[in-house]
């Protein structure tokens, strides 16, 4: 028997210095149309003026919860929503972006009437002017988790691969973390958070609006820090390992990690003492990484191994060469 909508939703909304975009967020998140929820605002130390923002928006509202916490982080943030949360269901929607009001009530939608542990939405695009630059719908759909899994090969979809515009069963969470001290957190965890859902649903309602914004963490300057993307998918690799995934998401993930590497040492200054060190932990994982995965890999996956442990420089030089050839 389908469960009637009245179970409690927690959305979980880190906030650091976005002191333009919060009250909008904030906004949207007050309007939705589905009760009961909790709203978890993580205050990350903002310096701009954020904190007294969400304090003052909160105040007589008894959904919202403020926490205020020294800054740690993306990854530090969401984990502290995700100790405080009650929800039966768990979203989260990042502080510069915003929501429709029936965000909430249609995924949950989705996620019982397709008995489900994961809803996805489609997304709006905007830029900081509040334009729409882009529409992203998707097909309505079910997926199993082997299935969904193997979406995260296609690196192109970026709705398939990101935390946010989904609406997660909180037991999916229990014994998961965002890896903090990390950046590319959501692909450390995506594909634990399919492999563990009964299935995942799709839904053709465009519910979240991202904000496309030239001073967030995706659109800062590349540094050592974008080399955890290769630890990331080295981790993925893995897990697939350890967990008999051996499909399209571990072959895709191994190839990614090669081609992170790579780009690491096209643009970063292999002179650097901090970032020979970084460069070599990475080639270390990836090395590991296809050791324990190359029985079940691709030819293509295999070939561009081949050519990386030939002579990393000539790998890159052919790197740098198709990033000319893209430009």
């Amino acid at each position: 028997m389908m469960e009637t909508n009245n179970s409690l939703v927690s959305i979980i909304v880190p906030v650091y210095n976005v002191v333009e975009y919060v009250f909008r967020c904030l906004e949207s998140l007050a309007a939705q149309t589905y009760s009961p929820i909790e709203i978890i605002v993580v205050d990350d130390g903002s310096t701009d003026g954020c904190a007294k923002i969400c304090d003052d928006f909160a105040r007589d509202k008894e959904q919202f919860t403020v926490i205020h916490q020294f800054n740690a982080g993306l990854s530090a943030a969401r984990n502290t929503g995700l100790n405080y949360c009650h929800g039966k269901y768990i979203t989260f929607v990042d502080s510069d972006d915003s929501v429709e009001p029936d965000f909430v009530s249609e995924l949950l939608k989705c996620i019982t009437e397709k008995r489900a542990d994961i809803a996805v939405c489609g997304i709006d695009v905007l830029n900081e002017s509040g334009k729409k630059v882009d529409h992203q719908v998707l097909r309505p759909h079910v997926l199993t988790s082997f299935e969904a899994m193997d979406c995260l090969a296609k690196r192109e979809n970026g709705l398939y691969t990101v935390v946010w515009n989904k609406l997660y069963s909180s037991n999916l969470w229990r014994d998961l973390r965002f890896p903090e001290g990390r950046q590319h957190e959501d692909t450390f965890v995506m594909h634990r958070l399919y492999h563990q859902a009964n299935c995942v649903a799709f839904t053709d309602k465009v519910l979240y609006n991202y904000l496309l914004r030239s001073q967030s963490i995706m659109h800062k300057e590349y540094s050592v820090s974008n080399l955890d993307e290769v630890e990331a998918f080295c981790d993925r690799v893995d897990y697939c390992r350890e967990q008999g995934v051996m499909g399209a998401c571990m072959d895709t993930a191994m190839y990614f990690a090669i081609g992170a590497l790579a780009h690491g040492y096209a643009v970063l200054d292999c002179k650097d003492g901090e970032i020979q060190r970084r460069l070599q932990e990475c080639r270390s994982l990836v090395l590991y990484a296809y050791e324990g995965s190359k029985h079940w890999l691709s030819r293509k996956t295999k070939l561009v191994m081949f050519i990386f442990r030939l002579s990393p420089w000539l790998f890159v030089g052919f790197y740098r060469i198709h990033l000319l050839m893209k430009k």
